[in-house]
C-alpha cells in the first residue's frame, strides 16, 4: 500500500511538473506543482481540470502578447487560476479563496 501511494504521488507530481514545462513556466514551489497535478484526476463540468487550465494558459499567453502584457505572468495566471480545486470536496469555501490562499501560502 504504501509503495503505491508513493508511486502515485510521484506520478502526480510528474503530471503538473510537464505542464508547467510545456508552458514554459518555472520556479513554482514544489507543493504548488504537486496540486497541479492533482487537478489531473479532478473534473469541473465534465472538463478535466489540469486540461482546462493548461488551455487557459495558452489563450492567456495569446492574449498577454496581443495586448503587450507580461506573457510569463500572464500564463503563470491561466495555469494557476483553479488550483484550488485541488483540494478535496470537503472544504466548503469556493475554489476562488481556495486558490488565492494556496498561492500565498507557497508565495
Amino acid at each position: 500500500m504504501v509503495q503505491v501511494k508513493k508511486e502515485m504521488d510521484d506520478r502526480v507530481f510528474e503530471e503538473g511538473e510537464q505542464v508547467a514545462l510545456e508552458l514554459g513556466i518555472h520556479g513554482m514551489h514544489p507543493e504548488i506543482i504537486r496540486l497541479l497535478g492533482r487537478l489531473r484526476y479532478r473534473t469541473s463540468y465534465g472538463q478535466n481540470v489540469l486540461y482546462h487550465s493548461r488551455e487557459v494558459a495558452y489563450l492567456a499567453g495569446i492574449m498577454a502578447r496581443e495586448v503587450g502584457a507580461d506573457v510569463n505572468v500572464c500564463k503563470r495566471g491561466g495555469l494557476l487560476h483553479d488550483v484550488g480545486k485541488s483540494r478535496r470536496q470537503e472544504h466548503i469555501r469556493c475554489g476562488v479563496e481556495m486558490t488565492t490562499e494556496l498561492l500565498r501560502r507557497f508565495d
